[in-house]
């Protein structure tokens, strides 16, 4: 028997008024120091807070601890085939990182500039390391470039190559690192930055990688918690009614012991919103099987993209990933890789199980053959770390 409106009102209420929605929905509008000063989304404040917070020398007492993390981060996101890329595994396995120098500082303020090239949003040098560098390095740095609310700038992309490429004449490797909102990385790292060597980081993994583990360390200071956690905040603030940064680990876990308790509810909200009214039973199912992917990290939306000269059409990023494994290897691209590839220090990028580094099963394992992908991603995030699994493969993909 279908069910009446005064029983989808009640469902309803009993949702809105669950104190759980009511502390998500508090949390997704709670003011912070960014946005009360009218900086959310201004550049400059959000490259001053990751200077700060890779600051071995810092007020909040975290040390080198932060930096370590955010090496680690970019460890575990190089992908390039690049000849004149820097092994990032040695850079951290002899790196002393107490006397890194990261500007801009709280005893330094500015941002390094240079003549022609522009000026580097963070910039990291001063490295040492127990032994000497691989030849013919005498000197390693770092250049993070990062975009909050602007579109990536392939030109701008270009000039800072070049002056990377004018430094590695005089034995100084720079590595470049691209900081920008997950939806910015729907390309491999070639097509979208015009060079394989950018190493592609978006704010959820540096929230993940580096914020979230630094606001749990015993040795931060009050201030430093303070700080952090209004940050946090600021990543997850929607402007205007736009996509956050960052989802946190406790908003995911909100919306699933939400779903678990309210599925009809949110299931007729979203067919309210969606102007779709309909009795017909199969269709309601379909529906909330969309629902159902979408809180568990897929969208259940159509995704075209084009690798060569193939096309690939899916209902989903499961599907898509099932599609290209396939593909790849039909074409004897994934038996060279040395599996499993790490996508942080939490997930697997490609592996041969469906399980991740600290034991815990994928949640939307995406499968071919004895290879797997965890599905458990938005369209963007997923189409990025596609874009990075192609990119070992030396290929490039465009969307449709």
């Amino acid at each position: 028997m279908a069910k009446k409106p005064a029983d989808h009102l009640t469902a309803i209420l009993s949702l809105i008024h669950d104190p759980r929605f009511v502390q998500f929905e508090a949390e997704q509008t709670a003011p912070t120091i960014f946005n009360a000063v009218g900086r959310t989304h201004t550049e400059t404040w959000h490259s001053a807070l990751l200077g700060w917070l890779l600051d071995p020398m810092a007020s909040h007492q975290l040390g080198v601890y932060p930096l370590q993390r955010f090496l680690l981060l970019l460890a575990n996101h190089q992908v390039t085939n690049h000849a004149a890329a820097f092994d990032l595994q040695w850079l951290l396995t002899f790196v002393d990182l107490t006397e890194a120098n990261v500007r801009p500082n709280e005893r330094d303020p500015s941002e390094v500039r240079v003549n022609d090239t522009g000026r580097f949003d963070v910039f990291i040098d001063r490295l040492k390391f127990e032994t000497d560098l691989p030849p013919p390095w005498k000197e390693i740095q770092i250049l993070v470039e990062m975009k909050v609310g602007a579109a990536i700038d392939q030109g701008q992309c270009a000039r800072y190559m070049a002056h990377i490429d004018r430094l590695m004449q005089q034995g100084i490797f720079t590595i470049p690192v691209y900081l920008a909102p997950s939806h910015a990385f729907v390309k491999d790292t070639a097509s979208l930055l015009g060079d394989d060597r950018w190493i592609s980081i978006d704010f959820q993994h540096l929230y993940d990688e580096v914020i979230e583990p630094c606001l749990h360390a015993p040795t931060v200071s009050p201030f430093g918690l303070t700080m952090l956690n209004e940050y946090v905040k600021t990543l997850r603030y929607r402007l205007k009614g736009g996509s956050p940064l960052i989802i946190t680990q406790r908003d995911q876990e909100l919306v699933r012991q939400l779903f678990a308790q309210h599925e009809p509810a949110i299931t007729m909200l979203y067919q309210i919103l969606s102007e779709q009214f309909t009795t017909d039973s199969a269709d309601l199912s379909e529906k909330k099987s969309s629902i159902q992917a979408l809180t568990a990290g897929t969208q259940p939306v159509k995704i075209a993209i084009r690798i060569e000269a193939t096309t690939f059409q899916a209902k989903s990023m499961r599907d898509l990933y099932g599609q290209v494994l396939h593909y790849l290897d039909q074409h004897g691209l994934l038996a060279p890789l040395p599996l499993p590839i790490a996508s942080g220090s939490k997930r697997y990028l490609l592996a041969t199980q469906p399980v991740h580094p600290a034991g815990n099963a994928f949640i939307l394992p995406a499968q071919y053959g004895t290879y797997y992908m965890e599905a458990n991603k938005s369209r963007d995030g997923g189409l990025n770390d596609l874009g990075k699994l192609l990119s070992l493969c030396g290929l490039h993909f465009e969307v449709l």
